[in-house]
C-alpha cells in the first residue's frame, strides 16, 4: 500500500514538473489543446551524478616581472574554471579571481596586475565545475619587481671556523634574491675575488657555504652580495673575518703517574662589526686528561703463605695521597695473576679506621669497586686479610697493590677577547666617476645617488650605482650656469633635485626622474621648472616627506629680492609650487643656509641669522601658508667679525629632538641638541667641545645625522694644500674615523650620508674640477 501511495506521490510530482517547465501549471486547456498539447507517452529519467575534480598541479609565481605576477597550472580535466586565492602571510588565503578553463592546449596563466611592488605574496588554485570546488593546490610564492627593484643587502654576515672541514660563512637570506656572490679577500680586508655563487635555499634560516680551499691558521676576508635575474645586484654586505684554526694537540706522558695530558684548540671565531668598529674573536679550549695505565705506588709483600683460618693486617699510609683521587685495592700472587677473592673465597677485604679495624665486616668487592676515596694527606687505611677454611689454601708469596686510577676529566675554557678594527675608505665603484664641482649626495636604503655639477654641458649629472655607476642621464635638463648649492633626495628610488642657476637668470631648479621614460621632469609647475626667478635666490634645500598624510616634495631657500635674504619654504600641490611659508628677523639683515625637515607631518626649519653684533641659529615649526612659531630661544655660535656668518646649516630631529649641526665662523663645527619640541626645550652640546679648525680653512663641511649616529665631514685649506677629514661623536668625544685613509688631492667639495645600516659614505670633488668625483664607503 505504502508503495502504491509513493508511486501515486511521484507520478503527480512529475505531471506538476513537467507542467511547470512549460509554462502551463495549472492553465485551463480546452480538450483539444490537451490533446495537441499533450497527447503521446512521454518518459523521462533524471541522473545524478556526483563529479570529484582534481587538484590542480605544478602552480607556479613569478618573481621577475614589473608588471605583476605570473602564474601557471596544469589544466584539471572536468573543470570549467578555477579560484585563484592569495595570501601576503601564507596562511590567511583570500579569494583573488576566477579564472575561465581556457580552450587552447597548454596550462592555465593568470597575471595579478594588483600585487604591491615587492611585496611577496602566496597563492593557491582551485578547480570549479558549477558547485563542485577541488581541494587546494601546493602555493606558490611570487613577487611582483619595480623596474628598478633594488635588492637589500645580505644582513647577518659572519665567518666561523667549520670544526669538520674549512671556515663556515653564513648570513640571513635575501627576500627576491635568487643566488648570491660570495666573494674572498686577504687579511687586510682588500683584493677581493669571487669564490662561489650560491644558490638561494628553499629551506629556512640562513644561507651557508663552507670554503675549503684555505690554508690553516690564515685569515681571509669575505662580503656577499645578492643577485636576481633582471634586476641590479644588491650592495655588499659587511665584510667578515674568519680563519681555520689548526687543532693544536700538545700531549704530555708522565711515567709517574702514567698519566697523558691532552689540550685541543677547537675553534677560533673571529666577527668584524664596521659599525662599532670592533672585532671579536672567540677561543674554546678543550683539555682532557687520561689514565694510560694502573701504577703501583706502594707495594708491601707477602713473606710467608697464608695460612688456613688466618686474619691479616697490612696498614697502608698515604704519603701521597691526592685530593679527591681515586686509588684502588687488589691482588696478586707471585705470578701477577689476578688472584679470585670474594666473600667466602681466599680472601676477605676489610677497609676500616684504626678504632674499627679488629671489627670491620667483609665487603663485597664489587659493591666496595674494590677502592678507597683518600681525600687528604696523611690518611692511614687498614687492609684486613682473610684466608678462608672454606677456600683452598693458597701459598707463596703475594702482594697488595695500591694503585692510582685518575678519572678521565674534561675542562673546557672559552675566552672572548674584543679588540678595536679599523675601518678604512673604500672606493664604491672602480674609480672616478666624471669631472664635477658641487655636490650632493644621498643613501637610498643602501643605494648610493649622487648629483653633481657637470663642466662638460652646463648641465648637472645625476648617477646610481648598483654594482657600476649608472648615468641617469640629462635628458629634460635644462643647460644653465650653475652657482653655490645642489640638493639632492631620493624616496621609492625616484631621485629629486633642486640646484640655483645664474645664467641667463636667477632662478631654483628643480627635477624628478622618470623611471619608465628614463628622462628628467619638471617638479609640478606645468612644465616650468625654475620655482622663482629672482636674484639672489640661492642654497636650496630638498626633501620628500608627508604632508597632509601625502609625500610632498617641498624645498626652503634664500630670497634675497629685497636684500634681507628671506628664508622660503615652498611645497607642492597638484600642478604648482606654492608657498608653505617664510620667516624673518627684524633688524637681522643676513640669513644663510636654511634648512628643513618634516616630523610627523610637520615642517621645521633651522636657517642662521646676523646682524652687526649677533650670531644666531634660528630654530622653529612652520604652519601651512603663515604662522612661524620659533621654539625655544634661539642659540649663538661662535664668531669673528661683523660680516660672516653660519654655513652649512643642517637639521635633524628624531625621538622628540632637534639636532643642528653647522660651521660658525671661526672654523668651528659644533652640533647642538633640542633636548624637546616645544617651550621647554634646552640647547646643549651633543659632544663634549666643538671641533675648532687651527691650521687652516675649512672649505665646506657636511653632517650625516641619524639614529643615535653623529659625522661630520670636512675640507681644510692651508695655502693650497687641501686636507680631508671624518669625524664622529663617540663616548662624548669627537674622534677621527680613519681620515688618513680616504687619500684626497685638492678636495673641494664633499658630502656625508648614512645608508639603513648607520654605515658612512662619503662623496667628494676636486677643487678646480679637475681630479674628478669619488664616493667611498667605510668598511
Amino acid at each position: 500500500m505504502k508503495k502504491i501511495i509513493s508511486t501515486i506521490f511521484l507520478a503527480i510530482f512529475m505531471i506538476i514538473g513537467m507542467l511547470a517547465c512549460n509554462g502551463d501549471l495549472f492553465k485551463n486547456l480546452s480538450e483539444e489543446e490537451w490533446s495537441d498539447k499533450y497527447s503521446g507517452t512521454t518518459t523521462s529519467t533524471a541522473a545524478i551524478t556526483t563529479t570529484t575534480l582534481g587538484v590542480p598541479t605544478e602552480l607556479s609565481a613569478s618573481s621577475d616581472k614589473t608588471d605583476g605576477i605570473y602564474l601557471s597550472w596544469n589544466k584539471v580535466l572536468g573543470a570549467d574554471s578555477y579560484q585563484v586565492y592569495r595570501s601576503d602571510d601564507g596562511i590567511n588565503f583570500t579569494v583573488l579571481a576566477n579564472v575561465n578553463q581556457p580552450t587552447i592546449i597548454g596550462k592555465v596563466l593568470y597575471t595579478d596586475t594588483n600585487a604591491t611592488v615587492d611585496t611577496a605574496y602566496s597563492y593557491k588554485v582551485t578547480a570549479k565545475k558549477t558547485l563542485i570546488e577541488s581541494g587546494f593546490s601546493v602555493s606558490a610564492q611570487g613577487i611582483r619587481i619595480s623596474s628598478t627593484t633594488v635588492l637589500q643587502p645580505p644582513l647577518g654576515f659572519g665567518a666561523t671556523d667549520n670544526l669538520d672541514t674549512g671556515i663556515e660563512i653564513s648570513w640571513d637570506k635575501v627576500i627576491g634574491a635568487d643566488s648570491y656572490v660570495l666573494e674572498r679577500g686577504d687579511q687586510s680586508g682588500a683584493n677581493f675575488a669571487v669564490l662561489a655563487i650560491v644558490d638561494q635555499p628553499l629551506a629556512t634560516g640562513k644561507v651557508k657555504y663552507v670554503d675549503n680551499a684555505i690554508i690553516l691558521n690564515q685569515l681571509y676576508s669575505y662580503k656577499v652580495k645578492a643577485k636576481k635575474n633582471l634586476s641590479p645586484d644588491s650592495n655588499y654586505s659587511v665584510t667578515a673575518f674568519g680563519k681555520k684554526v689548526s687543532v693544536a694537540t700538545t700531549t704530555t706522558t708522565d711515567t709517574t703517574t702514567s698519566t697523558s695530558t691532552t689540550t685541543t684548540t677547537i675553534s677560533t671565531t673571529t666577527t668584524t662589526d664596521t659599525t662599532t668598529s670592533t672585532s671579536t674573536t672567540t677561543t674554546t679550549i678543550s683539555t682532557t686528561t687520561t689514565t694510560l695505565a694502573d701504577v703501583p705506588l706502594t707495594i708491601d709483600m707477602w713473606t710467608d703463605g697464608l695460612l688456613n683460618d688466618t686474619t691479616v693486617f697490612y696498614i697502608w699510609y698515604s704519603f701521597n695521597a691526592t685530593v679527591n683521587s681515586q686509588y684502588s685495592v687488589y691482588f696478586e700472587d707471585a705470578s701477577n695473576n689476578s688472584a679470585t677473592y670474594t666473600v667466602d673465597g681466599v680472601f676477605d677485604v676489610y677497609k676500616a679506621d684504626k678504632s674499627t679495624k679488629y671489627n670491620a665486616t667483609p665487603e663485597d668487592p664489587v659493591n666496595m669497586g674494590l677502592s678507597y676515596d683518600f681525600t687528604a694527606m696523611d690518611t692511614t687505611v687498614y687492609i684486613k686479610v682473610y684466608a678462608s677454611a672454606a677456600a683452598a689454601v693458597k701459598t707463596g708469596s703475594f702482594q697488595i697493590k695500591i694503585s692510582n686510577y685518575v678519572p678521565t676529566t674534561t675542562t673546557t675554557t672559552t675566552t672572548t677577547t674584543t679588540t678595536v678594527y679599523t675601518p678604512s675608505w673604500k672606493l664604491v665603484g672602480n674609480s672616478s666617476i666624471a669631472t664635477a664641482g658641487e655636490l650632493s649626495l644621498f643613501i637610498d636604503g643602501t643605494k648610493p645617488f649622487v648629483a653633481f655639477e657637470n663642466f662638460v654641458d652646463n648641465k648637472i649629472s645625476i648617477y646610481s650605482y648598483n654594482g657600476t655607476w649608472n648615468d641617469l642621464g640629462r635628458t629634460g635638463l635644462v643647460a644653465e650656469t650653475l652657482t653655490d648649492t645642489i640638493s639632492l633626495y631620493v624616496k621609492n628610488d625616484i631621485p629629486y633635485t633642486a640646484y640655483h642657476t645664474y645664467m641667463p637668470t636667477h632662478k631654483i631648479n628643480t627635477f624628478s626622474y622618470n623611471n619608465t621614460n628614463s628622462q628628467w621632469e619638471g617638479v609640478k609647475d606645468a612644465g616650468n621648472t625654475s620655482i622663482d626667478v629672482v636674484m639672489g635666490n640661492k642654497y636650496p634645500s630638498i626633501i620628500i616627506d608627508k604632508i597632509d598624510m601625502l609625500d610632498t616634495p617641498i624645498i626652503t631657500y634664500i630670497n634675497d629680492s629685497n636684500f634681507t635674504d628671506q628664508p622660503i619654504i615652498k611645497y607642492t600641490t597638484a600642478q604648482f609650487w606654492e608657498n608653505y611659508g617664510s620667516y624673518e628677523y627684524v633688524n637681522e639683515s643676513k640669513a644663510t643656509y636654511p634648512s628643513i625637515f618634516v616630523y610627523n607631518n610637520e615642517v621645521y626649519f633651522a636657517c642662521a641669522f646676523s646682524d652687526t653684533t649677533r650670531r644666531y641659529v634660528h630654530f622653529g615649526k612652520q604652519a601651512k601658508s603663515g604662522g612661524t612659531t620659533f621654539l625655544p630661544t634661539t642659540f649663538s655660535y661662535p664668531f669673528t667679525g661683523t660680516t660672516d656668518v653660519a654655513k652649512f646649516v643642517s637639521l635633524y630631529i628624531e625621538n622628540g629632538k632637534a639636532y643642528i649641526g653647522l660651521l660658525g665662523n671661526g672654523n668651528v663645527i659644533l652640533i647642538r641638541e633640542l633636548s624637546a619640541l616645544d617651550s621647554t626645550g634646552v640647547w646643549s652640546n651633543v659632544a663634549n667641545g666643538d671641533i675648532s679648525i687651527t691650521n687652516g680653512v675649512v672649505q665646506d663641511v657636511a653632517f650625516a645625522m641619524k639614529n643615535g649616529n653623529f659625522y661630520t665631514a670636512y675640507i681644510i685649506n692651508n695655502s693650497g694644500t687641501y686636507s680631508t677629514y671624518v669625524k664622529k661623536i663617540s663616548n662624548g668625544q669627537w674622534v677621527d674615523v680613519n681620515s688618513a685613509s680616504i687619500t684626497t688631492t685638492n678636495v673641494g667639495n664633499i658630502d656625508i650620508k648614512l645608508d639603513i645600516n648607520n654605515v658612512p659614505y662619503i662623496a667628494y670633488s676636486d677643487a678646480f674640477g679637475s681630479n674628478g668625483l669619488f664616493v667611498k664607503k667605510l668598511e
